[in-house]
């Protein structure tokens, strides 16, 4: 037994005091998310991957997911065709094809480019790679959080299979890394977290696009995200009908949303939906592999 133990403490979250305080003093409470306090710093165009990045991540804090992807487009393109001269950290060769055509001004800048869909895949693969350096303990500066890393998607199975003796590819991590992302999700909804605490501040940009949030959050990146956490529809078609029809669902009165899980097999599915139409519009879905007991179909 060891003879002393360590316990951390955790700051409150800022949304305690102005609540303590009230009286209005939320009205002054501009840089929180997720009930806690991230950057205090006010911008003037709606930035893509920031939101998506503020919006989506199963983290608390935005500094924990930005990473290798540079933070504004490169003024020429003749800089830019230098920097992916030379980026073998890249998940995919198209990510460079996607740099190439992001510039400062014009059709392709912010806030309509990144497109929601490139949006969703530069965002996830910064959280994965910072999903990564924390399961590994490894310090996310020589990672996830600056340009061209020493550790990166590509050598990462190859370091962890030489000091563990696993046969890693890198399908294998990735399958990995999903899981634990999934938990983490799964954890945040049991304590009561949802989609309406994860909206940026009303007032963190000066020009919002309220489609176009929308978009980012919905529809392409529904699906693209379905396809990188490989959840079939038919699966999250099961769910809604299940919630629906015992009625075995929570429902987020800020947004309307429902909340339901199903397991079909050896996985649980979690979908969060909306009514829309003659149908139902999907936000959101994970999976994992433990199971709730008590409950049928769980």
């Amino acid at each position: 037994m060891p003879d002393h133990v360590h316990i951390f403490l955790s700051a409150p979250p800022v949304v305690s005091p102005t609540e303590i305080i009230s009286k209005g003093a939320e009205a002054f409470d501009h840089n929180t998310i997720k009930k806690h306090e991230q950057m205090n710093v006010k911008l003037g165009m709606l930035d893509p991957l920031y939101y998506l990045m503020f919006s989506t991540n199963e983290k608390i804090s935005i500094t924990q997911i930005e990473g290798n992807w540079p933070q504004a487009p490169f003024p020429s393109r003749e800089a830019r065709e230098e920097f992916v001269k030379d980026w073998p950290q890249l998940p995919d060769e198209k990510f460079k094809q996607y740099f190439l055509d992001w510039e400062p001004r014009g059709e392709y800048a912010n806030p309509y480019y990144p497109t929601p869909e490139i949006a969703s895949e530069i965002v996830d693969w910064m959280e994965m790679l910072h999903n990564i350096d924390d399961a590994l303990g490894l310090c996310a500066g020589m990672g996830s959080f600056c340009f061209k890393p020493a550790f990166h998607i590509h050598n990462y199975p190859k370091f962890i299979s030489a000091a563990t003796g696993m046969d890693l590819d890198q399908a294998g991590l990735k399958k990995t890394v999903n899981r634990s992302r999934n938990l983490h999700r799964a954890f945040n909804n049991r304590r009561g977290m949802s989609r309406a605490d994860e909206k940026p501040p009303a007032d963190h940009w000066k020009h919002r696009f309220p489609e176009l949030e929308e978009k980012l959050l919905t529809d392409e990146d529904v699906r693209h995200l379905l396809e990188e956490r490989a959840i079939r529809a038919e699966n999250v078609q099961r769910v809604i009908e299940y919630a629906e029809k015992t009625g075995n669902k929570l429902v987020n009165r800020d947004t309307g949303r429902f909340l339901a899980h199903y397991r079909p097999g050896t996985a649980t599915f979690w979908v969060e939906y909306a009514p829309a139409g003659d149908g139902f519009r999907v936000y959101n879905a994970y999976s994992h592999m433990m199971r709730i007991l008590g409950e049928e179909g769980a």
